[in-house]
């Protein structure tokens, strides 16, 4: 009975043309001369029965027609007469079967304000009570004078039977199962107003559920749920994991937010801390990044591990991300190029600007090349020449890195001195205005500028 209630209530629909705009509350039932049929409502039996005639669905030849207007509304009271007396009859049966037939109905068949008016079969089940609709037309729904559909609040047909305590797990079976949004809304609203203890009393399980919904508005209720408990501090890490793998970015806030407040960071691997802050959603990755911020990196599988943040895909924070990574695998005390290696190797540009800041603050580093005694000459051509490049990329590191190429010019090794003085004279040459530091730290040679560069 109840996919006949469903599809009789949505079988009748009226529609805004050029005359018949929808302007004041007088104007919400227009004259019948108007009322356009939407064929395409029809229940699946009558979809079956006109098969074989191959018309478009809402284009059907008025004798391929089931019922008239008027048998269509007919047929809507019928339908809706039949759970009105279960009501009074068999109310312990009324509130299981009642919702199982309104979780039929779907956003297209409630899809704008009329078709809230055109329904009143599912808007006497939800809103009789209200004081916002005009239920004096059988046929048609109106409003109160001077009220809006948006001061709408549930308000069901029977209302002690919706209070009842028992019928609290069908309303939120419903809330899970329904189609239209509506539908949903007010089952959580009669939830919240009715049965707060059932919210919270619920188990981690339905509350999974609610998290992983395909619908939004669903993930959005359970989040909030979720952030204003305090029993789900021993909620397995796992289960966190697989919530913050959410596409809704409203969910993936709320549950950050719970996250700082029932889970200790020690709880999570290095592993998962790194895993998080390689996601794309921008809450995640700063909830992961606080993790490590305050976690003790001191064992070489912990630079290993830190090195997978090469992999980061949020392009707003993984240069944030990697220039403090590189900080810590790249310091003197842990450095290994093996750990250093992915983040140059990287296609996004976020990670590769990082490395490129990284290798301009190797002082240190290119110190160490260019004293090595016993090895390493064509290293100290290239430690040279990434010298000169990185003073031309940022001029204001010459007064630290102008000293460090000091070094290889007075060298007693002739490759290293000459390298060194071509790689002070390209500078000069790209950076006109760094000419006189160079002279400083350099008084030995003469940097003459002609035209638009010098020698």
């Amino acid at each position: 009975m109840g996919a006949f209630f469903v599809a009789f209530d949505r079988l009748q629909r009226r529609k805004r043309n050029r005359w018949g705009q929808l302007r004041s509350t007088e104007d919400q039932i227009p004259p019948q001369q108007r009322v356009e049929t939407a064929d395409k409502e029809l229940s699946r039996v009558q979809r079956y029965m006109h098969r074989d005639y191959g018309y478009p669905q809402s284009r059907f030849p008025e004798q391929f027609r089931l019922f008239t207007v008027t048998t269509r509304h007919y047929l809507r009271r019928r339908a809706a007469g039949y759970f009105r007396r279960m009501g009074f009859q068999r109310p312990g049966d009324y509130i299981r079967e009642i919702t199982r037939s309104i979780a039929r109905f779907e956003d297209d068949d409630i899809s704008s304000g009329e078709n809230y008016l055109d329904t009143p079969g599912l808007m006497r089940i939800l809103f009789y009570e209200s004081d916002v609709l005009d239920f004096s037309d059988r046929a048609y729904i109106g409003l109160q004078q001077g009220r809006a559909l948006s001061e709408l609040t549930a308000a069901p047909r029977f209302p002690d039977l919706w209070k009842d305590p028992a019928v609290a797990e069908f309303l939120f079976a419903t809330s899970l199962a329904a189609k239209s949004r509506l539908v949903r809304a007010t089952m959580f609203d009669l939830l919240r107003a009715h049965h707060g203890r059932f919210f919270d009393e619920l188990s981690v399980e339905n509350l999974l559920t609610m998290l992983e919904h395909e619908e939004e508005d669903v993930q959005v209720v359970g989040a909030e749920m979720l952030e204003g408990s305090n029993r789900f501090g021993t909620l397995r890490v796992d289960d966190w994991m697989r919530l913050l793998r959410s596409d809704n970015i409203e969910v993936l806030e709320n549950v950050c937010r719970a996250m700082v407040r029932h889970v200790d960071e020690s709880r999570l691997t290095l592993d998962q801390c790194v895993t998080l802050a390689c996601a794309r959603p921008i809450p995640v990755v700063d909830l992961a990044f606080e993790f490590l911020k305050r976690r003790e990196i001191k064992t070489a599988s912990d630079f290993s591990a830190l090195s997978a943040l090469s992999d980061a895909t949020c392009e707003a924070r993984a240069e944030n991300v990697c220039d403090w990574a590189l900080g810590v695998i790249g310091a003197r005390e842990s450095y290994d190029v093996e750990n250093i290696t992915p983040f140059f190797d990287s296609l996004f540009d976020p990670i590769r600007r990082s490395a490129r800041k990284w290798l301009d603050g190797l002082t240190w580093l290119w110190s160490a090349v260019l004293l090595a005694v016993h090895r390493g000459g064509r290293q100290k051509l290239k430690a040279v020449r990434q010298l000169g490049d990185s003073i031309v990329r940022d001029p204001d590191t010459a007064e630290v890195l102008l000293p460090v190429i000091g070094v290889a010019i007075r060298s007693i090794r002739s490759p290293e001195s000459l390298a060194a003085i071509a790689s002070v004279a390209s500078v000069a040459e790209r950076r006109t205005e760094l000419v006189a530091v160079a002279e400083k730290h350099f008084p030995e040679l003469k940097l003459t500028v002609a035209g638009a560069g010098g020698n």
